[in-house]
């Protein structure tokens, strides 16, 4: 795969040094869930504090970042908090960037969504949105749905 894959180590903010705008066909994204003022505890870890928490970019510098690189009617595909989802559509609809489809992620079923999965078009035209059947990762026993199994052990 190295002749396909090229890995880039460095800040966000400096990717435009390595890619082109209007270049990229697909990316895909887990963007820091929090942002510094929220009351989560900040990891003693710098690698899983810059994961979680918006210190070195925010969920506008990304998807700036997602707008500028990606071609025209190309996707993206974020892993996101549901919490947050109405914040990330409002930035994104300055970016213009469309939500396609959405689908939850619960653990259980009887639980509330902790994530949400959207696949996202760069485009200028309207996009509809479709809502996909939540995604459950376990059932009443505590073991990988047959959905879940599936997307994590391929079986």
């Amino acid at each position: 795969m190295e002749a396909q894959v090229h890995l880039i180590n460095d800040d966000l903010k400096n990717v435009q040094q390595y890619l082109a705008h209007d270049t990229v066909d697909t990316i895909v994204c887990n963007p820091p869930y929090f942002k510094l003022a929220d009351k989560t505890s900040i990891k003693d870890n710098p690698v899983l504090a810059i994961a979680r928490h918006e210190l070195k970019a925010t969920l506008t510098d990304i998807l700036s970042t997602i707008k500028i690189l990606l071609k025209e009617n190309s996707h993206a595909y974020i892993v996101y908090r549901p919490e947050r989802l109405s914040e990330l559509f409002s930035i994104m609809t300055q970016e213009k960037l469309q939500p396609k489809r959405i689908r939850f992620v619960r653990s259980l079923s009887n639980k509330d969504a902790n994530l949400v999965l959207l696949d996202v078009v760069k485009t200028v035209k309207s996009a509809s949105l479709r809502v996909e059947p939540d995604l459950v990762i376990y059932n009443e026993k505590h073991q990988l749905t047959k959905e879940a199994s599936l997307i994590i052990n391929g079986k």
